[in-house]
């Protein structure tokens, strides 16, 4: 990884500490974008972008397969104070999506160039009216394959 410091379990935890505690409700994930695209670029990413409805878009590698890593910022409104409990941190989003967001992030920062295109997507509004998503696929991505983290419960 082409980074400026070490990815360790123990920053790991810090960037999903500091996610929990940015407050994005749906259609309002600006803050966490903007987090999303500073670690992409720490993380060696490029060609990182923030769309026109807010989706966070970063590539990394190239060539063959394209794969894409998507996940939601967005929460349920509502606050839940973040804190540790042992080896466990809690806070609104930690299950419901920003831990599998992170999750994504790291993993995708992780891939060797000439290994294949990572895509990673931070996407807007899926607890709302999936207007991320929606607007992922107008765009019409060149990509192989997609992982989707919890888009498949939404009602649209």
């Amino acid at each position: 990884m082409d980074t400026h410091f070490t990815v360790t379990p123990r920053f790991v935890v810090k960037m999903l500490e500091k996610a929990l505690r940015l407050y994005t409700p749906s259609l309002s994930e600006k803050p966490m974008a903007e987090f999303l695209a500073d670690k992409c670029d720490d993380l060696g990413f490029e060609d990182i972008q923030i769309d026109e409805v807010g989706n966070v878009i970063a590539k990394k590698g190239s060539g063959v397969p394209r794969i894409m890593l998507c996940g939601h910022m967005d929460v349920v409104p509502g606050k839940v104070k973040v804190r540790k409990e042992g080896d466990s941190l809690y806070g609104r989003g930690a299950s419901d999506a920003k831990a599998p967001l992170m999750a994504m992030l790291f993993a995708a920062a992780s891939i060797q160039n000439n290994n294949g295109t990572i895509i990673f997507v931070g996407a807007v509004d899926e607890e709302g009216n999936a207007t991320g998503i929606k607007n992922l696929v107008k765009k019409k991505m060149d990509i192989d394959y997609a992982v989707l983290e919890n888009q498949a419960e939404s009602k649209k």
